[in-house]
């Protein structure tokens, strides 16, 4: 082989080298994320990722603001699940208000879309449309 057939499989062989390494990183990166964020969503996730933030110093401040921070999570999923059902009732409404101005196979495009819609946009866990059925609020979290 010369040299310049030698040169251009090196270039390939880095190309292809680079790419794969590129793609691996990029790949764990986004793993982390997603269960960074799944970890959040989930019951608890607020209070723990919350006490992380504040650094809690010792058990006396921990249980003066463990407590402060629950009712504030629960104070958030309830602000997400009346969102969530707001928005239910939003599309619904939709749905009646269209229905006269649609033919049957635009309303079945619509309906199928908001199943779809349903199942792509599951929300946290314990709301509903989320993975899992949960009490309405996540369970106090126990140290």
């Amino acid at each position: 082989m010369n040299t310049k057939v030698k040169s251009i499989l090196i270039l390939l062989g880095t190309l292809l080298i680079g790419g794969v390494l590129g793609g691996t990183v990029v790949g764990v990166i986004s793993q982390n994320r997603q269960e960074k964020r799944e970890n959040l969503r989930g019951p608890g996730g607020f209070v723990r990722h919350m006490e992380r933030v504040i650094g809690i110093e010792d058990s006396a401040q921990h249980a003066v603001v463990h407590p402060i921070l629950e009712a504030a999570d629960r104070r958030n999923w309830e602000l997400l699940k009346t969102t969530r059902e707001q928005m239910r009732a939003s599309f619904d409404t939709m749905l009646v208000e269209l229905s006269p101005h649609l033919r049957a196979d635009q309303l079945e495009n619509l309906k199928r879309e908001r199943e779809h819609m349903k199942k792509k946009m599951k929300g946290p866990p314990g709301l509903p449309g989320g993975p899992r059925e949960k009490p309405d609020h996540p369970p106090a979290v126990e140290e």
